[in-house]
C-alpha cells in the first residue's frame, strides 16, 4: 500500500487475472474506493500489484513477468 495525502493504491496481487491496485480517496474518517487499476493484456504476467507507488496523481504498480525481472506500469489521473 502507498499514501500520498488523501489518495490511496492497494495492490491486490491474486496471482491470478483478477490482480489489480485499487485507489481509495479520505473524506474525513471515511476511505471510498474510486478507481480500480487493471493490467494490460500481456503474455506471461505474474503478479500485477506486486508493489505500488504513488506520488501526487501518479500511480506506479509493478508486476513480475515469467521469464524477465518484471515491469513497472504508471498511471495518471
Amino acid at each position: 500500500m502507498a499514501i500520498s495525502g488523501t489518495t490511496a493504491v492497494v495492490g491486490v496481487d491474486v496471482g491470478t487475472d483478477l490482480a489489480a491496485a485499487d485507489v481509495f480517496t479520505k473524506t474525513g474518517a471515511v476511505w471510498k474506493q474510486v478507481a480500480e487499476l487493471k493490467p494490460p493484456l500481456t503474455p506471461g504476467m505474474g503478479s500485477f500489484g506486486v508493489s505500488v507507488a504513488i506520488s501526487g496523481t501518479t500511480a506506479i504498480v509493478g508486476a513480475t513477468e515469467v521469464g524477465s525481472g518484471g515491469r513497472a506500469y504508471v498511471f495518471e489521473a
